[in-house]
């Protein structure tokens, strides 16, 4: 899929009736970041990539936070909430290749 994923938005929270046609699809994402969906359950909840694509998610999605815990590897949804909330994108986007700065960045707007 191009820019966003249909599909993904509408499968999550079809109770809701809504789809961001542009959010971003997750794999796409991981493949910026480096990671598969392997390399997910051994980074740690704090991991920058992990947190940088989870805030995305939340920002430019309908899933949930529990959702958002299952795909990426961050056994709930209060590990979610608390990274999102406490994130630091500048320091973050530090520890984080150019190319994923890049996409974020994009992405965000």
């Amino acid at each position: 899929m191009s820019k966003g994923s249909v599909g993904f938005a509408a499968a999550n929270r079809s109770n809701v009736g809504y789809v961001d046609i542009s959010a971003p699809e997750p794999a796409q994402g991981l493949r910026v970041a480096g990671l598969s969906r392997e390399d997910l359950a051994g980074c740690r909840c704090t991991e920058p990539r992990k947190v940088l694509l989870a805030a995305l998610l939340w920002k430019k999605t309908t899933v949930s936070q529990a959702w958002i815990a299952d795909h990426l590897g961050m056994k709930n949804a209060a590990n979610v909430s608390r990274v999102i909330h406490r994130l630091d994108r500048s320091v973050l986007e530090k520890k984080v290749s150019e190319e994923l700065r890049q996409f974020l960045s994009e992405k965000m707007q």
